[in-house]
């Protein structure tokens, strides 16, 4: 069983905002490739869903999960566009 270090550790761990990202190979996503995301979602709180794709534009899936073309993604990740990754 874990144990953390101390209360403090743990607080500031929970206070940290998820962000779940899955990687398809796919050119055009849909809802049966996001079965395990949308799985991951209901037990986890995430503050943000994406997922990573060849499809060619942005768009929202069910869920309120967003889709990126990897080019988008990359580029949107190295301007730092993803406030949840920031601590």
């Amino acid at each position: 069983m874990f144990a953390p270090a101390s209360r403090a550790a743990l607080t500031t761990a929970q206070a940290l905002p998820a962000l779940a990202i899955e990687f398809k190979s796919s050119r055009q996503v849909d809802e049966r490739h996001i079965k395990g995301l949308k799985a991951l979602m209901e037990d986890q709180r995430v503050r943000e869903a994406i997922v990573v794709s060849q499809d060619a534009v942005v768009r929202k899936l069910a869920g309120g999960i967003t889709l990126y073309p990897w080019q988008e993604f990359c580029a949107r990740l190295w301007a730092g566009g993803f406030r949840c990754l920031e601590r």
